[in-house]
């Protein structure tokens, strides 16, 4: 309304900057306390009062921005151990999601490099006959008993990355539908930017981690397993990016909500 008494409008503006739902949630909540507000304070004006002496009626009626942003609180306090559980939920499936990912590249990028890039780090392990005789009958084609533990460990890391990638986003899928019911504060509110912010966080020291340990792994022999920690956190970090972006787009929502 733009002819409300400024009193109104800095009061519902000091409220908007306490109130921690969705966007939507918040502007439901600001329109129908404003509108109570501005009524109450028609009805206040038609019976005889001034205008501030009405705002500060229709105020003191609808009670302190302290009492309202705690109703409004009270309402959803209930939901926040389901709220913390599901956006950590998020985080885990997708670690899940990147490392599986991860491994399941480790295939195309071998047809360049070689195999040796992944699991060249088995070369010098030691293998017992027993271990040797079951290696050396999987894989028939295989020279010596490193090579078929080498070509055995880089198809359970093909395959395994595989099904841990597509197993982590269906979880995500579902997991998001889940969100969406459970949820009543989804999407907006200022946990998921805060999710946001400590999922970066995590992933870039998981980033830096792998990428640092594939250096010195490369450094030392490029044919030496480094490729692993080398995939690995190149994904970390393109994760860390994604996670940075959805926190700065949620901050610019966040900011948008308040100036509206």
């Amino acid at each position: 309304m733009s002819g409300r008494d400024p009193r109104l409008r800095a009061y519902l503006e000091e409220l908007a900057a306490r109130l921690d739902g969705t966007t939507r949630d918040n502007r439901r909540a600001l329109s129908e306390i404003g509108a109570h507000l501005d009524d109450i304070a028609a009805a206040e004006r038609a019976a005889g009062c001034g205008a501030e002496e009405a705002a500060a009626r229709a105020i003191a009626r609808v009670g302190s921005v302290d009492a309202v942003a705690g109703r409004f609180a009270a309402e959803v306090e209930t939901v926040w151990p389901l709220r913390i559980g599901l956006r950590l939920g998020r985080v885990v499936l997708t670690w899940l999601f990147a490392m599986g990912l991860a491994g399941f590249l480790a295939e195309p990028i071998a047809w360049l490099v070689g195999r040796d890039f992944f699991v060249g780090d088995e070369r010098f392990v030691a293998v017992t006959p027993a271990r040797c005789l079951q290696l050396m009958k999987l894989h028939r084609a295989m020279p010596t008993c490193n090579a078929a533990l080498m070509e055995d460990h880089f198809g359970e890391l093909v395959q395994f990355g595989l099904v841990i990638a597509v197993a982590a986003a269906l979880a995500l899928w579902a997991f998001h539908a889940v969100v969406q019911r459970l949820d009543p504060l989804r999407g907006q509110a200022r946990l998921d930017a805060w999710t946001a912010r400590i999922g970066a966080a995590l992933f870039l020291a998981l980033a830096l981690s792998s990428l640092a340990r594939a250096l010195r792994s490369i450094a030392a022999d490029p044919q030496n397993g480094g490729g692993r920690h080398l995939v690995e956190g190149i994904v970390a970090l393109v994760v860390a990016v994604a996670w940075g972006v959805a926190s700065l787009r949620r901050q610019t929502r966040a900011r948008a909500a308040l100036t509206t």
